[in-house]
């Protein structure tokens, strides 16, 4: 516990780096309404492992700290006290280490606040969903929330959205709603006094704020809409900002006549493109599945697409069951088509298993239309198989070509964080189910395909392979690195420790690997 700046007890919190790892920089989360700092644990674990020293505390009215539980007298106090806890981490580890501010929701306004109050003590602000607006209200409105505020300040005169309004996770709903500590309450007088006044102060001052900033907000926010976020970024004077990011979602039709389901993550501005990137999702899996790196590509300014195989995800097709990997090849070519002739920018490929046996043929296919492939644990060799398998397999695949042949991913596999492979086990959208004949018939073929032809391959390669990896082994990588010898331009990884899906392995490995491929796109965009 330490004292607020009004005299009241704070609860203090950190996330502090192993002792052998140095300490890079120091990150401050300001945490939103009614939540506190006990739901930043999963951030906190993550960038403490990568060398930052995070700290936060419970605002007063909030978590373990003083006050009526959601009552915001003064939106001042809560700055006031977040500027005295960095000072207090600047003293404590000198003013050489730098100090980054996180700041979600309410802890965003808070945020930007001291950005314009206070740039000198931070190096750069994230905002992740910033209540900088309160949306469309009536004169009349605010001046009868004025007087409530003077008259009865602690009336409650906004009812609390349902939690599952602000997660799509219903883990993460039912978590809010046994919460001890989190506030479930309505909003009291006083509190919305509050918001509408700084919100207010942050839009008239906004052209104040300097600092670099990163800012990330959900399309389908219905708490604080996305577009208070956009107004911000474009009105502030930042000349080190990193774009916001609109993800779209539809269908288009298959080479074959049935629909997929698209998703794009766009650069806004749009016109700032670097380059497009098509994700090119693996077996059994679906394009969602590729949200955090599309993002974090799309906020670089690479315009990030991709959609759900046939057979996979929410496009039409038997789930798991690939009777002409063709058409897939055929999907991927005519989407990428498209997106050059449409933004006329370079395109790379980035798949992962499967998908980078597809990008890999789609690539040998057509040579002029991509300009690179990124490939993480790509699915160019199986796991040993006796020939006498392959041959019953092969017959089995025109006579039952329905009939599981091959038992189903064990989701231990994919990765060594266990909060990932259980979103996987629980993902509806995930092809649960064994392979098929025609499917493991189908792999087979063009995986002979890509042996004899990998020779003619020259479009640039950066290749990502685990020697852990027990799905896919990492001869894949090697296939590459050996006989793509028309390949002038490649560069092959392999890691000592991790599993299928690189990027979504523990901190230490996934951090590496996005580090590898922002690192392989600069130097070409």
């Amino acid at each position: 516990m330490n004292r607020s700046t009004s005299g009241k007890k704070l609860h203090f919190k950190r996330w502090v780096p192993n002792s052998n790892v140095p300490v890079r920089a120091l990150v401050f989360f300001c945490h939103g309404w009614s939540e506190h700092s006990d739901w930043y644990d999963g951030l906190g674990d993550v960038l403490s492992s990568e060398g930052f020293l995070c700290a936060s505390h419970d605002c007063i009215g909030h978590g373990l700290s003083e006050g009526a539980r959601g009552y915001v007298e003064n939106i001042q106090v809560l700055i006031n006290d977040v500027i005295a806890h960095c000072n207090l981490l600047r003293s404590e580890f000198g003013d050489d280490k730098k100090i980054f501010l996180f700041g979600h929701s309410m802890g965003g306004l808070i945020s930007a606040m001291i950005g314009i109050e206070k740039p000198e003590i931070f190096a750069g602000i994230i905002l992740s969903a910033p209540y900088l607006n309160v949306g469309t209200v009536s004169s009349v409105t605010v001046f009868l929330g004025k007087i409530a505020a003077f008259l009865l300040p602690r009336m409650k005169i906004l009812p609390r959205m349902h939690p599952d309004q602000s997660y799509r996770d219903p883990e993460a709903v039912k978590r809010v709603l046994q919460d001890k500590l989190y506030y479930n309450g309505g909003i009291h007088a006083q509190t919305a006094a509050q918001f509408l006044l700084f919100t207010s102060i942050v839009k008239d001052r906004r052209s104040e704020f300097r600092l670099p900033v990163l800012c990330l907000h959900g399309q389908k926010d219905v708490v604080i809409a996305p577009e208070s976020s956009k107004e911000f970024l474009e009105n502030c004077q930042s000349t080190d900002k990193k774009k916001s990011v609109k993800v779209q979602e539809g269908m288009e039709v298959s080479t074959n006549g049935s629909k997929l389901f698209t998703r794009e993550w766009m650069p806004e501005p749009s016109s700032d493109i670097r380059a497009i990137i098509f994700i090119c999702h693996g077996f059994a899996e679906h394009s969602a599945w590729y949200e955090e790196l599309g993002t974090i590509l799309a906020t670089d300014s690479f315009l990030c697409s991709a959609h759900d195989h046939f057979g996979h995800g929410k496009s039409d097709g038997k789930k798991g069951h690939v009777s002409d990997l063709q058409i897939l090849v055929d999907d991927v070519i005519r989407h990428c088509r498209a997106l050059k002739e449409k933004h006329q920018k370079k395109l790379f490929v980035l798949g992962h298993s499967m998908g980078g046996l597809l990008a890999i043929l789609a690539a040998l296919d057509q040579p002029q239309l991509f300009d690179g492939l990124i490939l993480i644990a790509p699915f160019l060799r199986p796991i040993n198989v006796p020939t006498i398998k392959v041959v019953l397999g092969r017959m089995v695949s025109y006579l039952m070509p329905n009939m599981i042949v091959l038992p189903a991913l064990d989701a231990k596999l994919i990765s060594r964080d266990e909060v990932v492979v259980e979103q996987y086990r629980q993902d509806e959208l995930n092809y649960h189910g064994g392979i098929t004949a025609k499917t493991g018939q189908q792999f087979l073929y063009y995986l002979e395909i890509v042996e004899r032809s990998i020779d003619q391959l020259k479009t640039p390669v950066l290749c990502l392979h685990s020697k852990g990896d027990e799905v896919v082994p990492v001869e894949s990588a090697r296939l590459i690195k050996e006989k793509a010898t028309k390949c002038e331009d490649k560069r092959i990884v392999e890691f000592e420790t991790g599993f299928h899906q690189l990027h979504h392995e523990l901190p230490e490995i996934k951090s590496q690997v996005f580090s590898e491929i922002a690192s392989w796109l600069n130097s070409r965009t």
